[in-house]
């Protein structure tokens, strides 16, 4: 085998970027261990890479959408309790909130 970076016979084990790999048959889903060059599997290693990060992007999604609902229910929740306040206002004619003064300690 030719190496991509020296450009001549590969040295295998006294190579730095040698190395030995765990993965799984396709066929069977058994594992094994190849001993290879990394750069031989660096286009094995973009692809899984592209794998998990494209489902770390629709986690984010999910949980984005997620605290979207929960914004919107809190915003509507905060809309429901301006109007309370606002009717109070109008029943009590004084302008004021009906136990908002009131001393906490008795």
């Amino acid at each position: 085998m030719k190496c991509p970076l020296l450009k001549k016979a590969c040295i295998q084990q006294e190579c730095a970027w040698w190395g030995e790999w765990q993965k799984t048959r396709h066929v069977d889903g058994k594992p094994f261990l190849e001993r290879n060059c990394i750069v031989v599997h660096l286009p094995d290693m973009l692809l899984e890479l592209m794998r998990h990060s494209s489902g770390t992007k629709r986690m984010s999604e999910q949980l984005r959408t997620r605290m979207d609902r929960v914004a919107d229910n809190t915003g509507a929740q905060a809309r429901i309790m301006a109007s309370m306040a606002k009717l109070a206002l109008h029943r009590n004619g004084k302008g004021e909130i009906p136990g908002a003064l009131d001393n906490p300690d008795e």
